[in-house]
């Protein structure tokens, strides 16, 4: 049931729980250690997601967010992928 989680700040480098969060909406990770963002797949109702300041190197890992259709908000600065020259 849980729709809204902010879990910013505390090094968590492993989300894959979220895979049992289908109904997640609102999701802040801001300053963690995530890297993969496969999770999302299974998180279709996910609208806004907040990924500051994490370790996404990948310009492959932002296309599990594809999948994500009602994703209307993220938030990448600060990861090494947003120096990526493509």
């Amino acid at each position: 049931h849980v729709k809204k989680l902010n879990v910013c700040g505390v090094h968590v480098d492993d989300i894959s729980v979220l895979s049992s969060v289908p109904n997640l909406e609102v999701c802040a990770l801001s300053v963690n250690n995530v890297s993969d963002l496969s999770v999302f797949l299974e998180c279709p109702q996910i609208q806004e997601l907040y990924l500051r300041k994490n370790a996404i190197d990948e310009l492959d890992q932002i296309l599990f967010l594809g999948a994500a259709h009602q994703l209307r908000v993220v938030n990448l600065t600060d990861n090494p992928v947003c120096n990526h020259p493509g």
